[in-house]
């Protein structure tokens, strides 16, 4: 119940509305009683778990001087109570809304309506297969006072069609499809536009029509009409308030679409009458190409598929052609008639027989459009359901019918399908389609078949004794050539044995994973055992083949070699028959011997270096689950189970046991762990026992070696930098001490017959650093410009120190004046990293001249640039000398090489700059500087080698300077490969 309150009058209030979530008008609008209250009927439905806002609105009266002697009065409405089915209603009543004063000077928008441009006007008749059709529409004119947004439109369907009779139903805005929901009793259809509604510019229309598919309800009707003015939501921009369009109409009931002089309806929309039922026909692969047999009953003779929608239809005769193809016959089809097909009926996908049987004749028949060598007819009346169902042509093929002879037929339906075809709602006479021919599926009329071959697969190989369940050989049945479904019961194998007959036993034949026969043991070295195939026989369908495999299991002591085949001399009866006609089937059998399989005592192992083993690789003192190598193991003959493995460390004059945490490495298939290895105290290892690593049957699987990286300090275990670790397999120790595996099928022990592997190691820094090149501008101007940044990234591990870049310059046309290195802690390139020379970041005490010859630089002489160049810039303090810039750990500082440029003044001058990296770690340098000995250097030592691109620090146990044992270049670093980083190209 609404209740009006506040200094105003009822006669204010033209009516009281309840409107939803969308701003669409629920129900009716009504007007208040004489004690100054309206009750809201229209049903609301609130589900369980839902929130749903509701909104209470008023209509104000219409006419230019309806509200002058309201103006300025104040109305409130106020929800006074909720009736509902619930248990208890809870909410503090009454709920008010705001107060609204009368304002009678105001002018707001307004809209005209007017038929739409796609309405079809006129009343019609559609069948039953229309889609896309439009049913009515109608066009939204807005006024000159401001533009409009229409936010919904509701459709009444008041024609007698049910909403299962229409399908894919949409309103239509500007070519824009929008969904619409559908009233429980089917006969609203209300579409809410998306946003504020759609924008309509003052003196613009915008057409509205409803469109969809006819799906059902033959001589139902259907008709979008708009029942109220109300159901068309049109809204102000400016000023927010509901418009409600004009009572246009002139006339109460029209003939044609319009809109009336009253509402229910006011649009009143043509009327479409769903017409009748159709019928369509259409060959279906239901009943796909394949042999048939003779002289056997319901032969598949083809298939197709019937449609029918709107209307159960019947129809009394039902013709087809059909034609033999008697190409290829030895007598050219003398004999072959259309009247030696018999009993030919017409089933449903059940197999229920709905029409025949019938027989064919020998001529065309005058109920057939087309000519074959012959037809048949049914007369019996067929009922044909509403929806999409498959019927089967069936007969049976004569014996006078020739082998190889195809069988086709064919129908023209729109023709063919006559006789009385009428739906049984409308009683209209129907016309099937198409108006074409159909043809369905051609058939080959085939005797009995059958063949059977050894095939070549599996291929002639060694087997280690013991093996269980080995697949020596494969045979094919073969009944593509048959006409019927082929039982065979017996099968006869033939077996050669080079050795003593009990090498073999448990002989079956299996299909798949399935044993389909008994079991056999050879009793001879040369003999035919005929296998009695289980459950009466195996079927092979026609048209298809079927391969048994024979798997026997070998004996311990086996050796020699067995041949396992078939021969078509032999006595051994297959026993061949069709499985409908039961008759006997005279088979071929291509003799075969089968493959020779070798019989072996054992299988042989061999380990190697795997590809995917790492390349050459930088890692942090402390990292853990390293990726030492990969050592790919292969099994020839049997399984095998790898047992134990022998390691050690290559190079030992640049690695030691100490490398690792624990002195141990640990063993991986994939992601699982399946052993682990320690070093004592020298340089080699033996596994612990693995577990679960197989290597398949002349398959590979790679074993992974993983290690933790020890820590570097004063008080170690590691106290400097630079050790390569490398761990391989050890080919030199064989046997139950050193690498063995365990043959899965003969148990023998087997040891790998291979040499050491050569993995490429891991280079062990206490941090390092990783490179990545910045984009810049690739336009060339004179003056100072940026030719080059990049970023380092020094590792989580810690700090690490850069003391020298190499730059490769070279120019065209253009001249390269001066070069100064900068450095930042930003990616914006604005913040100095470096204060050693000044606060603005660079790195060298004086800008490099370019100009001049024999510049003199801190790692010796460069002669100025004329062509491609190398250029060495070191990190200098504000007086010049050599120093180091530090990267915190897991940070990044941002490199800039700045050149000055002049004579840039023709289109193809250029500048070329790139980083470049060393190609090989430094040997040479190594030294007994100070107390260490090994593969670091002082900063002269590094910068004095050919590869001394990049000369760095990874500060090893404390913040070093450069006279310090603690050096390197920048072999193997991410970022910056011994190929260089790609180079940095400028052009005018």
């Amino acid at each position: 119940m609404v209740e009006r309150t506040g200094l105003a009058q009822d006669a204010v209030i033209d009516g009281v509305v309840l409107l939803d979530e969308s701003g669409v008008q629920l129900g009716l609008s009504k007007t208040l009683n004489s004690s100054h209250q309206v009750n809201l009927s229209e049903p609301v439905v609130v589900r369980a778990g839902q929130t749903r806002t509701l909104t209470i609105g008023a209509n104000a009266l219409s006419g230019t001087t309806a509200l002058d002697v309201y103006a300025g009065q104040v109305a409130y409405l106020s929800v006074k109570n909720v009736v509902s089915n619930a248990s208890s209603v809870s909410g503090s009543f009454p709920i008010t809304g705001a107060g609204h004063t009368v304002n009678a000077s105001l002018t707001i928008g307004s809209v005209t309506m007017a038929r739409g441009a796609t309405d079809p006007g006129v009343t019609a008749t559609k069948r039953l297969d229309t889609v896309a059709y439009t049913f009515s529409g109608v066009r939204v004119t807005a006024g000159s006072a401001e533009k409009v947004y229409m936010k919904y439109i509701r459709w009444n369907q008041s024609g007698s069609a049910s909403a299962s009779d229409l399908a894919n139903i949409k309103s239509v805005v500007d070519g824009v499809e929008y969904d619409v929901v559908v009233s429980s009793d089917g006969k609203y259809y209300t579409t809410s536009f998306p946003g504020n509604g759609l924008l309509i510019d003052k003196g613009f229309s915008k057409d509205i029509s409803i469109k969809g598919d006819i799906v059902g309800g033959t001589l139902r009707t259907v008709a979008f009409d708009i029942a109220k003015r109300t159901d068309i939501g049109v809204v102000g921009e400016t000023y927010g308030y509901g418009i409600i369009p004009p009572q246009t109409g002139t006339a109460a009931a029209p003939l044609t679409s319009a809109f009336t002089t009253s509402e229910d309806p006011w649009y009143d929309s043509a009327v479409v009458t769903i017409g009748v039922g159709t019928l369509a026909v259409a060959s279906s692969n239901k009943a796909p190409a394949q042999n048939i047999a003779i002289n056997l009953a319901d032969q598949p003779l083809g298939a197709f598929e019937v449609t029918v929608k709107g209307e159960t239809i019947s129809v009394s005769r039902i013709a087809f052609n059909i034609t033999l193809d008697k190409a290829g016959t030895d007598n050219e089809g003398a004999n072959d008639d259309v009247d030696d097909i018999t009993n030919i009926v017409l089933t449903d996908e059940n197999g229920s027989i709905v029409a025949g049987p019938s027989d064919g004749s020998a001529t065309d028949s005058s109920y057939t459009t087309d000519s074959g060598d012959g037809s048949v007819v049914f007369t019996d009346t067929i009922t044909f359901p509403v929806g999409v169902h498959t019927y089967y042509l069936k007969g049976k093929i004569g014996t006078q019918i020739d082998n190889n002879v195809t069988v086709i037929a064919s129908t023209t339906p729109s023709a063919d399908f006559a006789g009385t075809v009428r739906g049984s709602i409308s009683g209209n006479t129907i016309t099937p389609s198409p108006t074409s021919a159909l043809t369905l599926s051609t058939m080959t009329v085939k005797s009995g078949a059958f063949t059977i071959s050894v095939s070549s697969v599996p291929i002639a190989q060694t087997v280690v004794a013991g093996t269980k369940g080995f697949l020596f050989a494969n045979y094919i049945l073969d009944a593509g050539s048959s006409g019927e479904d082929v039982r065979i019961s017996a099968f006869p194998v033939e077996f050669s044995l080079s050795t003593n007959t009990s090498t073999l036993t448990n002989c079956a034949l299996w299909d798949g994973a399935s044993s389909v026969s008994s079991t056999v043991s050879p009793t001879a070295s040369a003999s035919t055992s005929n296998f009695t195939l289980n459950g009466g026989g195996l079927v092979v369908p026609k048209g298809s083949t079927k391969t048994l495999g024979l798997m026997c299991d070998i004996g311990s002591g086996a050796s020699g070699f067995v041949h396992m085949g078939v021969d078509g001399d032999t006595p051994a009866d297959p026993s061949v028959t069709g499985l409908t006609s039961g008759q006997d089937i005279t088979e071929v059998i291509n003799d075969g011997a089968g493959q020779r399989m070798s019989l072996a005592s054992g299988g042989s192992l061999i380990a190697a270096l795997d590809a995917s083993s790492g390349p050459y690789t930088v890692v942090a003192a402390g990292q853990t689950n390293v990726e030492l190598s990969r050592i790919k193991f292969t099994a020839n003959t049997e399984d095998m189970d790898l047992k134990q493995v022998a390691l050690q460390l290559t190079g030992v004059a640049s690695n030691t046991p100490i490398n690792l945490v624990g002195r141990k490495v640990t063993l991986w298939d994939g992601a699982t762990q399946v052993g682990e290895a320690t070093f004592p105290t020298a340089d080699y290892a033996t596994s612990s026992t693995i577990t679960n690593f197989r290597i398949p049957r002349d398959g590979t699987k790679v074993l992974i070696v993983k290690g933790d990286i020890a820590s570097i300090s004063n008080s170690g275990p590691m106290t400097f930098s630079g050790d390569l670790l490398k761990v391989d397999y050890d080919g030199d120790n064989e046997g139950l001490n050193g690498n063995y595996a365990t043959g899965v099928s003969s148990g023998s022990t087997v040891t790998p017959a291979s040499n050491d592997t050569g993995s490429n190691g891991v280079r062990i820094f206490e941090s390092f650093p990783t490179f990545e090149k910045v984009n810049i501008s690739s336009t060339l101007i004179n003056g100072e410009q940026s030719v080059l940044r990049w970023k380092v990234t020094a590792n989580s591990a810690g700090d690490v120190g850069v003391a020298q870049f190499t730059l490769r310059i070279a120019t065209t046309s253009a001249n390269a004046d001066s070069l100064q290195l900068y450095a930042f802690t930003d990616s914006s390139f604005s913040i100095p990293a470096y204060t050693g020379v000044n606060s603005s970041g660079q790195l060298m005490a004086n800008a490099m001249d370019l100009t001049t010859t024999g510049v003199s630089t801190t790692a010796g002489e460069w002669v100025g640039i004329s062509s491609e160049t190398d250029i060495e810039l070191g990190v200098e303090t504000s007086a010049g000398a050599t120093t180091t810039m530090q990267v915190p750990a897991g940070t990044t500082r941002y490199f800039e090489a700045r050149v000055t440029m002049s004579n840039v003044d023709a289109t193809g001058d250029s500048i070329s700059v790139q980083l470049q990296g060393d190609a090989a770690f430094p040997v040479t340098h190594q030294n007994t500087i100070g107390s260490q000995s090994g593969d670091m250097s002082s900063f002269a030592g590094v910068a004095g080698v050919t590869n001394d691109d990049f000369v760095w620090t990874p500060n090893s146990t404390t913040t070093v300077d450069i006279t310090a044992n603690d050096f390197t270049n920048g072999f193997g670093l991410l970022g910056l490969s011994s190929s260089n980083m790609t180079p940095q190209s400028l052009s005018k």
